[in-house]
């Protein structure tokens, strides 16, 4: 081989060469990148106010102290000093695979989903007509 065909074969296996070595590392980069993410997502923050972990619709609602629940066919009245306050509140489903579910909220009765916000006046009843809930 002549002097210029060995060096033309030299810068073509050096460019190989830096290819690879570039994959390489943006690869080990992207797994340590995944693997960082997945392990921020599955830290839970715990709070002194949970209680109490069920599984509902293929999510976990954690039970605080301030959650009230109410079991089906059972009212609830809101008022300054009772359990139940005049305010806004997230309606929870507190069955499994259950992701619907009616309630009474004043006269009527309406369909509501997990996480649906209402607000409860002073002296509205609330009853769930189908299902247990959880109002936080």
């Amino acid at each position: 081989m002549t002097l210029i065909n060995l060096v033309l074969v030299c810068a073509i296996v050096g460019v190989f060469i830096a290819a690879l070595i570039t994959t390489i590392v943006s690869e080990v980069k992207r797994k340590k990148s995944n693997t960082k993410q997945s392990n921020q997502t599955t830290y839970n923050n715990s709070t002194e106010n949970e209680v109490k972990t069920e599984h509902i619709t293929s999510t976990e609602v954690t039970l605080e102290k301030t959650d009230i629940v109410i079991a089906a066919q059972k009212t609830l009245i809101a008022s300054k000093n009772g359990t139940l306050r005049p305010g806004k509140y997230s309606i929870l489903s507190a069955e499994s695979d259950v992701d619907s579910f009616n309630v009474r909220i004043g006269k009527f009765v309406k369909e509501y989903k997990h996480g649906d916000v209402v607000v409860i006046a002073d002296g509205e009843e609330v009853t769930p007509t189908s299902h247990k809930i959880i109002l936080r």
